[in-house]
């Protein structure tokens, strides 16, 4: 009630008490006001009563009708999780209808494509904030967050050494606008020869490509507490405060491979989405929400995630004709640079040095988990073969991201 009264009279953005209590929390999720709809002002009072609106049918199908049916038959525990676990699922699949009918009246949050014309850069000093609040929803790249130091570990070398004895899957190919496959290599040999030119012709295959460690987050531990440290060092200064003890979900993926290595054209959907560049420099192009139409979103599945048909490396414009029309951001990023990669922009990547090392770090807070639950659902579902198609690679919970 207090929250809904603050937004009544103050008219205040859903963001600002977004996690102040727990039904900003609710409402916040529900209107998936997060990093893919910036610029969000106002709040509507016809939008306060939608939402109020399914609150209360929210409430009152997911605690009367499980206790109905539980009482007889369930401990007093068993009802408890019942109340606590079904209203969420029910209020967030009804708000993804709320969201569309908001979206239909209104238009989506998005930033008008007239507001940004290139990638900013930020050169203060770092912390989470900056890429949640100041450029919340934007692109950013924040330069030299990194000190030589902390990008020591991350050199080819130093990989080499650390991740002896350990293997992994690396993608062969464009997974995004092809069909990739994949091969098992042995890190401490790739590592410590992603720089030789005659390694890595010699692993390049024909059909395939150049072997890319793609989106990989299990072998970080292999390489012992040193990684994980450094890690979570890093992600205090640009997604997670120290100090900050409320609930978040957060996940790191490391990309490493030679020069020509490629991620193809598609946009994700994880509301906190940072590149971190380790070694050797990559090049990011960026396309605002608005010019999605002229990527030719395609069908295959990738977890919340959306794949382009149109190969940007090699686009064949007689069948993509519009890609052509499309407005195209570039940005350079080097060792110790961090970029942000917004929900729903469009974006592609190639390591233009002889090899590069990054690392992803993705957070979500539990408004944005509990938004989330759709996309999770619909990834169990695909697993077992009873949602989504073909998906873009044999990870089938994985998304592209850089």
């Amino acid at each position: 009630k207090a929250t809904v009264s603050v937004l009544y009279w103050s008219k205040m953005s859903l963001f600002d008490v977004a996690e102040s209590t727990w039904w900003g929390k609710v409402l916040y999720s529900l209107m998936r006001l997060d990093a893919s709809y910036p610029n969000s002002t106002a709040v509507t009072v016809e939008e306060i009563f939608l939402l109020v609106a399914l609150a209360v049918v929210g409430l009152f199908i997911g605690l009367w009708v499980p206790y109905k049916l539980a009482k007889a038959s369930m401990s007093k525990g068993g009802i408890q999780m019942l109340m606590n676990l079904v209203p969420a699922a029910v209020i967030c699949y009804g708000c993804v209808w709320a969201k569309s009918q908001i979206d239909t009246r209104y238009g989506s949050f998005v930033p008008n494509p007239e507001f940004i014309k290139e990638i900013p850069e930020y050169h203060g000093k770092i912390n989470p904030n900056v890429f949640r609040e100041m450029y919340k929803g934007l692109p950013v790249v924040a330069r030299g967050v990194l000190s030589e130091d902390e990008l020591a570990i991350w050199k080819p070398a130093a990989l080499s050494t650390a991740f002896k004895g350990a293997k992994a899957a690396m993608q062969l190919g464009n997974v995004e606008q092809g069909e990739a496959g994949y091969g098992d290599f042995d890190l401490a040999e790739f590592f410590g020869n992603m720089d030789d030119v005659e390694y890595v012709k010699k692993i390049t295959t024909k059909e395939g490509g150049v072997p890319y460690l793609a989106e990989e987050n299990n072998i970080l531990r292999q390489g012992g507490s040193k990684y994980m440290d450094a890690v979570s060092d890093m992600f205090q200064k640009t997604l997670i405060e120290a100090n900050d003890t409320s609930f978040h979900f957060t996940d790191v993926w490391i990309w490493a491979g030679p020069k020509g290595v490629k991620t193809g054209l598609h946009a994700d959907w994880d509301p906190t989405n940072l590149l971190h560049q380790l070694y050797g420099s990559k090049t990011v192009w960026l396309l605002h929400p608005s010019e999605t139409p002229k990527c030719y979103p395609s069908t295959k599945y990738d977890m919340g995630a959306t794949i382009a048909n149109v190969d940007p490396f090699d686009p064949d414009l007689k069948k993509f004709p519009d890609f052509a029309k499309a407005s195209i951001m570039k940005v350079d990023i080097h060792p110790g640079d961090v970029i942000q990669v917004p929900a729903g922009w469009m974006h592609y990547a190639s390591c233009q040095t002889t090899s590069c090392v990054s690392l992803s770090g993705r957070s979500f807070t539990f408004a944005e988990t509990v938004s989330m639950l759709p996309v999770l659902g619909g990834a169990v579902l695909h697993r077992f073969g009873l949602y989504g198609g073909s998906s873009t690679s044999g990870y089938v919970a994985g998304d592209a991201s850089m």
